[in-house]
């Protein structure tokens, strides 16, 4: 019998579902770690923006913290500036001195990175290696002031030989410099005037009066910032490795190890000094017109009647040794700017008097005629009839020095020696120059200080000489290199004669266009930290011959650089003038 076999059903385990909330617990970890993670790299990032903006807002305050050191800095020199003008004998130094202007403490920390400073600094004048610095301001009298050009009484060629002992000036560029500042807008033969910068894109016309500032000369057809500026890119007056290594890094330069510095080392449109005594008060215009008036204020001041009467005597008479820089009074009356005292004749002698001046002359005499109230309209101090006024106006002071005069007292022909002597020139001259002057004018613009002023500057002037003017830069410095600018021997030009440098004649010809000191000085001033980091930079000009000092011009140079390395700005113990 045939069995049956049942099939055999397998059973198959159904699959196994996983309980309903073990699949979301452990998919919300994964999404748990996930945004976790993306938090933790949120807070990472987050943190270290908030770290940077911290850092970035420490730097921005130290920058800020450096540039209010600079800034004090200016305050400072200012108040240097002005201290030296309320006395100018007083023994005040502003060339060179570590100890008043290096590294002058302005904020205490117990870090030393956060101790804040600044130093006032300027280059060594007349180190042809630009490798000194000095804590000092520069006297913009060093300097040729282009603006003060025009009223200098020189003919066409003298203003172009001026310009033309400036390193790289050509002919071409120094008469379209003259073009651009004189007030007629007639071309010289190689220059240029409002017709020709009238065709450039954009068009402007030529300045045809003084510069704001020296970059405008950039504006003058020629003129680069190379000329201008030359290989000093950063303004620091040294000569920088950047700056000596030909074509391998910016500037480009002749990497002969000597700075060329460009033209703003050597003009400015600032120089000026004060016409004021020490005292405050001005000086006595030694050229004044009423000759009585003269006389009394000669005596009141020095209350010396030798002295009064020579000066006088000199006014209505003249040297009995005449010569070029003894101009008459007919010559300074037709040539000399009121606010320097240049004489626009340079030496000419006319003997024609304007009548315009006739006028004057003969006005002068009748006020002193009837002041003087003497018989037959004569006017006498110290026997000298003085109603006929004045003939001669003094050029110079020296003028004054061992020179004689023949003049007529009580009726007869004297001689009158000056009290003023080549021997004791040197006491002489500071005691005449604070106590006259050859105008009235509140202040005196333009002349160089032959302390200061490069040979650049110096070898242009009218009457100077290439010998001269070496002798007068190698004469600023004693045996061991030390320079004499702050020596009371100093304060006047007559160092000049005293080292036999010139001649008494020579000295009155130049005397016009020198001074042995200015009242406006430029100053950098660098703010900064003992631990390095942020820094500024700050260059003004500051004007000391007016009261209260005023800072004439103010830039912010920090972009163009460190420019001086931390040890150099924190002068070394015992450190002397460079």
């Amino acid at each position: 019998m045939k069995s049956k076999l049942r099939p055999i059903h397998v059973l198959k385990r159904r699959p196994r579902r996983p309980a309903p909330g073990r699949l979301r617990r452990g998919s919300v970890l994964i999404v748990v770690l996930v945004v976790i993670l993306l938090l933790t790299y949120g807070v990472y990032g987050f943190t270290e923006r908030m770290l940077a903006e911290a850092r970035a807002a420490e730097a921005h305050g130290r920058a800020v913290q450096a540039t209010a050191f600079a800034e004090s800095g200016i305050e400072y020199a200012a108040s240097y500036v002005a201290a030296r003008a309320a006395d100018p004998a007083a023994p005040m130094s502003l060339y060179h001195e570590p100890g008043q202007f290096g590294g002058v403490l302005v904020h205490e920390s117990a870090a030393a990175t956060a101790i804040g400073r600044f130093s006032l600094v300027a280059p060594v004048a007349g180190d042809t290696s630009y490798r000194q610095l000095r804590y000092g301001m520069s006297d913009e009298s060093g300097k040729l002031n282009i603006n003060a050009i025009a009223a200098m009484g020189l003919d066409e060629f003298q203003q172009q030989t001026l310009l033309m002992a400036l390193p790289g000036m050509t002919e071409e560029i120094a008469e379209a410099i003259l073009d651009y500042l004189d007030e007629d807008d007639e071309t010289r033969l190689l220059g240029a005037e409002s017709e020709y910068y009238e065709t450039l894109a954009p068009p402007y016309p030529a300045k045809n009066g003084p510069l704001e500032s020296i970059d405008e000369l950039l504006l003058v057809r020629g003129v680069t910032p190379e000329l201008l500026y030359g290989e000093d890119t950063n303004r620091n007056g040294l000569l920088d490795p950047a700056e000596n290594d030909g074509a391998a890094s910016l500037p480009v330069d002749d990497a002969d190890g000597v700075l060329r510095p460009g033209w703003h080392s050597f003009v400015t449109i600032y120089s000026r000094e004060s016409n004021a005594s020490t005292s405050g008060e001005p000086k006595l215009d030694i050229n004044q017109a009423l000759l009585t008036e003269l006389y009394d204020a000669i005596m009141e001041a020095m209350d010396d009647e030798l002295a009064a009467q020579f000066i006088v005597a000199y006014r209505l008479a003249g040297p009995t040794d005449p010569d070029q820089s003894a101009p008459t009074a007919t010559e300074t009356s037709s040539g000399t700017n009121a606010t320097n005292g240049t004489d626009a004749t340079n030496g000419d002698d006319s003997d024609t008097r304007p009548s315009q001046q006739q006028q004057l002359d003969d006005a002068a005499k009748k006020i002193g005629q009837a002041m003087g109230g003497a018989p037959q309209g004569s006017v006498t101090r110290a026997g000298m009839d003085l109603s006929k006024g004045a003939k001669f106006e003094i050029g110079s002071l020296y003028d004054l020095i061992d020179r004689q005069v023949e003049v007529e007292i009580e009726g007869s022909l004297q001689t009158i020696t000056s009290p003023f002597t080549l021997a004791d020139i040197l006491e002489a001259m500071p005691e005449l120059n604070d106590r006259f002057a050859l105008s009235e004018s509140t202040a005196v613009e333009g002349r160089i200080n032959v302390n200061e002023a490069p040979y650049e500057v110096l070898v242009g002037l009218p009457n100077m000489t290439p010998h001269i003017a070496q002798a007068i830069v190698a004469g600023r410095v004693d045996g061991s290199g030390q320079p004499f600018s702050e020596s009371p021997d100093r304060r006047t030009t007559a160092w000049l004669v005293a080292q036999d440098i010139v001649d008494l004649p020579t000295l009155r010809k130049l005397d016009r266009y020198l001074t042995a000191r200015g009242d406006v000085f430029k100053v950098q001033s660098v703010g900064f930290f003992d631990g390095g980091g942020a820094f500024a930079r700050i260059e003004a000009v500051i004007d000391g011959s007016v009261t209260p000092a005023k800072v004439m011009s103010y830039r912010d140079i920090t972009d163009l650089g460190r420019g001086y390395a931390p040890s150099q700005l924190l002068p070394a113990a015992g450190q002397t003038a460079p």
